[in-house]
């Protein structure tokens, strides 16, 4: 009797193991799910992207406007900002492009608003919540009792107060305008990372917060899909360094972006790492035990600082 109650138990196991391998699978091997169902409109739709001078935010700006999406460009950079709105006028004629200056990390709740109220009668379908990163003197990895007052704040303010403000302001216009898609840039940094803890904090809180915020609103029955986005390590301008062979370029990890999230978008999935390698690398990490985690994240770090303060030099 109770062999075969064991017998049971490992078959129901495997079965759900299986189950798992191929759900998790499965954004990668179904055919891909166009943006098109957040396109369905007279007039052309629009998405804001903020942190869009550069990095993973400019790729995807290029890549939704490359896909027929009309763009609004936010950052703190005119020049910056300048370019890549004339790249993308060059490269997708057809696109509108809008461009907005604003310093994040010092803006106050009033002047966010006031930016946002330039924007808010546009049909606006897609909200890509990139802006972040580690805005604090060199050298940008050390312990967390070595960071200043002012720079924790500044951390807190880039990469989650300035999320969630924009956020509680863009829902009632994207339900509007549905069905609309939000994607909120965390990280594997979300599992906790040695050197930068306070941007690992907030990673977290955008993974957490995009979660209650798309269970919120699929229960209150708003046309808004909702995914946390879970990259691993992009080539950037600021990120170049240490990287291993095969880290996608910010267009590359972008283009992934718009491949696969609007698949998760339609399972119900939550959170996504987008590109396939980064998934595998992600839950290799999870499954580490703790020591042989910090072990590998220790290495890394270390590796990675020798060549950030040899490249200063």
């Amino acid at each position: 009797m109770l062999t075969t109650a064991f017998q049971c138990i490992g078959a129901a196991y495997l079965i759900y193991a299986a189950y798992r391998i191929l759900d998790f699978n499965s954004i990668w091997l179904l055919p891909k799910k166009s943006l098109s169902r957040y396109q369905r409109r007279p007039e052309r739709a629009w998405a804001l992207i903020t942190g869009a001078s550069a990095g993973i935010g400019r790729g995807c700006a290029e890549e939704l406007a490359a896909r027929g999406f009309s763009v609004i460009l936010l950052g703190h950079k005119p020049d910056e900002l300048a370019l890549v709105q004339r790249e993308i006028n060059r490269n997708s004629p057809t696109v509108d492009v809008k461009v907005l200056v604003l310093d994040v990390i010092k803006a106050t709740n009033a002047e966010i608003e006031q930016t946002f109220k330039t924007i808010s009668a546009l049909p606006i379908t897609i909200l890509v919540n990139n802006v972040g990163g580690v805005p604090i003197a060199q050298p940008a990895i050390r312990g967390f009792a070595d960071q200043t007052a002012d720079e924790i704040d500044r951390t807190i303010n880039l990469n989650a107060r300035f999320m969630a403000q924009l956020t509680r302001l863009m829902l009632p216009v994207l339900a509007q305008n549905g069905p609309s898609l939000m994607m909120n840039l965390s990280s594997i940094g979300h599992l906790g990372m040695l050197g930068v803890v306070p941007y690992s904090g907030t990673k977290a809180y955008v993974a957490a917060i995009s979660r209650g915020i798309a269970r919120e609103t699929k229960a209150s029955g708003r046309p808004v899909d909702i995914v946390a986005v879970l990259p691993v390590e992009v080539a950037t301008e600021s990120n170049n360094v240490a990287l291993q062979p095969g880290t996608p370029t910010s267009r590359q990890f972008a283009k992934a972006m718009m491949d696969y999230v609007p698949r998760a978008a339609s399972k119900g999935i939550l959170q996504l790492c987008p590109y396939w390698q980064h998934a595998v690398q992600m839950a290799i990490m999870e499954m580490l035990p703790e020591w042989l985690f910090t072990k590998i994240v220790l290495v890394s770090f270390k590796q990675k600082m020798a060549l950030i303060n040899g490249k200063q030099k």
